[in-house]
């Protein structure tokens, strides 16, 4: 076997700019609907009442190689005052079956899924949206904020709503922008140092504010993401204004939701990958009770 790369946390951190991997992401997207990439059947295991495992795996024909990721989840990680999330990746060449690296997938996952959302708000958001709401604070948080202050540039207010511990919303507004500014900006100072400024710009940019009514939060928003591992809807359909942007991404697996099914019988459901989507996504369970239709 050919030798291959090892990245751990901190040199994935000091190499990847968000805004490159969201054109990154955007490519595979692209390849993805012009057949030169699949993405294969989640594996999905839990494991008690506050864990489970998956395994996500896929092929980028037009680049030779394929991944796949191993990733755990645990719920009490807080009170072990340990990292919710831990994963590993593994990429080999589909043609020789060479190992050709192993990363940190739980320093990586929180770029990939915040350049998805990114993207996402890229082609379907109002380009002129001013006000953005996260509903959910934890670890993919940060990541899905600055996603979508790097393609929206009209935003000036961020609402921050924590639905299950409302108090941890005016915590986490009081630090976010350090963390901003250590997950993008300190990291790759050294590396891309013109890009490390730019960063630096955007997070001044905005301001962010703190709510507990989530109602009230949702009627204000042009562009909503939702990052939770709620397994009932959050917000309701009359609460939307028309025109908003939503980006679910709590909704990864059987049983999970934050979007109120009847949402669907007026909103446009855009999904990266149909199959998957109507099993595990947030679509689910408009596509049980035949309100979305699985084509």
């Amino acid at each position: 076997m050919s030798s291959f790369k090892v990245f751990d946390e901190k040199s994935i951190q000091s190499l990847l700019d968000l805004p490159a991997v969201i054109r990154s992401v955007e490519s595979a997207y692209k390849a993805k609907a012009e057949n030169q990439a699949e993405v294969w059947p989640m594996i999905y295991r839990k494991l008690g009442q506050a864990a489970d495992m998956d395994i996500r795996s896929g092929w980028m024909k037009n680049k030779k190689f394929f991944g796949c990721k191993i990733l755990q989840w645990s719920g009490n990680n807080v009170t072990r005052k340990l990292p919710a999330v831990h994963a590993v990746l593994t990429i080999m060449d589909s043609e020789t079956g060479e190992v050709k690296g192993i990363l940190n997938a739980s320093a990586l996952t929180g770029y990939r899924t915040g350049a998805a959302g990114a993207v996402g708000s890229k082609f379907l958001a109002n380009q002129d949206s001013r006000t953005l709401l996260i509903i959910g604070t934890g670890n993919e948080a940060p990541y899905q904020i600055m996603g979508q202050i790097c393609v929206m540039p009209c935003l000036k207010n961020i609402i921050v709503v924590n639905p299950r511990h409302p108090e941890h919303a005016a915590i986490f507004v009081n630090e976010i922008k350090e963390k901003l500014k250590m997950l993008f900006v300190s990291t790759i100072r050294k590396t891309y140092p013109e890009m490390a400024g730019h960063m630096q710009q955007l997070i001044d940019g905005v301001k962010f504010i703190a709510k507990s009514d989530i109602q009230d939060a949702v009627s204000q928003a042009d562009i909503i993401v939702t990052v939770t591992p709620s397994a009932a809807a959050l917000i309701q359909a009359d609460w939307v204004k028309p025109g908003t942007h939503i980006n679910a991404m709590g909704a990864d697996m059987p049983g999970k939701q934050e979007l109120d099914e009847n949402l669907y019988k007026t909103a446009v459901a855009v999904a990266d990958d149909r199959e998957q989507s109507a099993v595990s996504g947030e679509t689910q369970v408009a596509v049980q009770k035949n309100i979305l239709r699985k084509v």
